[in-house]
């Protein structure tokens, strides 16, 4: 009788570990276990996000030169070169754009590493034809030539089609992290991002020297950034090919922590819930608000101070400097800061932005209430955007279209981008001439707008994440969290004399 009660306990221990809640010390060892195992992978998708924010940044100040080169004895007006660079530098925001879904849908349903080669290639192909358009173009004369043109859109379209595979990175670190480490990770992600795209330029410097011909082929400052990019890609293809492991199949992956005590791993679908919709509302309204600033801040500082691209030019490797302190800010106090806490925060910095620049910004303000506007602006997107991802992630745990919906996130991240430097021409209004009095408001009816939208963005988060009660995953660092209920559950489910021994044990 001894022995069958003894088993019985055992049983009932063993039933309880298998269906309980883990405790702290059990979670902490099976997240380092998990990251340990996709360390190595976890740079092979940084290297993936940085060449994509450095191949964009190398081939871009390369690309109006290049065109005129190749179009230099065709005839072809200053407008209409203009013109074909503009549609160029475009398509390749276009293709990423028009591609991300497709990737998503592969990802979901296609081995991740297949995924992210056969990508890398269709970018690489573009950047190789990118490098060789020169010499295929070269014998092509005559009025109004338009091959250049052609080639140069067909190669930047590969290219867009390519990149567009970092939009996978985030969906891979879903499946791969725990919930209480995304922030951290997916912040890693956007500071290297942003560090590829301050050494894309960088990389200029070294092409810029580069003249010499093999043959009849000519290889020069124009032509070269293309080399230099399909050479990266190539070294990243091999490397993500030797350490990038598949994350767990969506059956087994850690997907459905469940929110009530529940096992959603095998659910396909997600909730149309109001704290996922606000996702999609944030990473439109943060990338319309970067938008916006990358645009308007050019106009301003040549009109209200004279000054010259170079002056400029240090302006925004200010900004940037902003973003990377306070991503690093963000990813060293996601430890134990929930999203949610960064979002509103976030969206306070974007209405006191609007709110400064709508009040204090006159064509014949100081320096520094410039500085302090554009420096205002430039925090939200930092503090909104890899924290709107880690939320977002946790809301689709249980989906087995995760990669579809992450890459439907960068598509409006791209539409917020878009409409950003469109509302800014739409708006700026008029600038004084150098004979004009400049005691004028700077683009009142643009701030106005920008600060309604940054209102009803903070009172959205404020509303859905904080004051209305909802069962889902808001909290990251919540389920590390053993509260009086989990003691409960143990007492119930063992013998009394029991519990004590096993929890010592576990």
């Amino acid at each position: 009788m001894e022995t069958d009660n003894r088993d019985s306990a055992q049983t009932s221990t063993h039933e309880y570990s298998r269906l309980s809640p883990p405790t702290s010390q059990n979670q902490e060892f099976e997240d380092s276990t998990r990251e340990n195992e996709y360390h190595t992978s976890f740079k092979a998708l940084c290297l993936i996000g940085f060449l994509d924010a450095v191949e964009y940044g190398c081939i871009m100040p390369s690309l109006y030169g290049y065109l005129e080169q190749m179009n230099d004895h065709s005839g072809l007006s200053e407008d209409a070169l203009s013109h074909q660079y503009g549609i160029i530098l475009s398509i390749f925001s276009a293709a990423s754009l028009v591609s991300k879904p497709f990737l998503g849908y592969l990802g979901d349903t296609r081995p991740f590493l297949e995924t992210f080669i056969w990508s890398t290639l269709v970018a690489t192909v573009g950047n190789i034809l990118y490098f060789s358009t020169l010499f295929l173009v070269e014998n092509v004369t005559g009025e109004g030539n338009s091959a250049p043109f052609w080639w140069l859109l067909s190669c930047r379209i590969l290219a867009g089609v390519g990149c567009a595979n970092t939009s996978l990175t985030f969906a891979y670190v879903a499946r791969t992290v725990e919930a209480n480490q995304r922030t951290q990770k997916m912040t890693t992600l956007s500071l290297v991002k942003i560090t590829g795209m301050l050494m894309g330029p960088g990389f200029n410097a070294i092409t810029a020297k580069i003249d010499f011909s093999i043959g009849n082929f000519k290889i020069d400052e124009y032509n070269s950034p293309g080399a230099v990019v399909a050479v990266f890609q190539v070294a990243a293809l091999i490397f993500v090919s030797l350490v990038l492991k598949e994350p767990p199949p969506y059956d087994e992956s850690n997907l459905g922590q469940s929110r009530e005590g529940v096992d959603q791993s095998n659910s396909s679908t997600v909730s149309i819930t109001g704290p996922l919709i606000l996702c999609f509302f944030n990473i439109v309204v943060y990338n319309f608000f970067f938008g916006t600033l990358e645009t308007v801040t050019t106009p301003i500082a040549e009109t209200a101070f004279g000054w010259s691209p170079l002056q400029i030019s240090f302006v925004f490797m200010s900004l940037t400097l902003v973003a990377v302190l306070l991503t690093i800010f963000v990813m060293v106090t996601s430890k134990f800061t929930e999203d949610r806490t960064f979002l509103v925060v976030a969206g306070i910095c974007a209405v006191a932005a609007t709110s400064w620049s709508r009040i204090f910004y006159y064509y014949d303000m100081s320096k520094l209430t410039f500085v302090i506007g554009v420096t205002l602006w430039a925090c939200p997107a930092a503090l909104a955007f890899s924290s709107n991802r880690s939320l977002f992630s946790r809301l689709i745990e249980g989906s087995q279209k995760q990669a579809l919906l992450s890459s439907l996130l960068s598509v409006l991240a791209s539409v917020g981008g878009i409409l950003g430097p469109n509302w800014v021409g739409f708006a700026l209004g008029h600038k004084p001439d150098a004979s004009e009095e400049k005691h004028i408001k700077v683009a009142p009816e643009m701030y106005s707008g920008v600060f309604i939208l940054s209102t009803l963005v903070l009172i959205a988060n404020i509303m859905l994440l904080f004051l209305m009660p909802t069962t889902e995953p808001i909290l990251a660092h919540e389920s590390t969290k053993v509260g009086s209920s989990h003691d409960e559950l143990e007492a119930n489910l063992l013998p009394t004399g029991r519990t004590e021994q096993t929890v010592e044990s576990s």
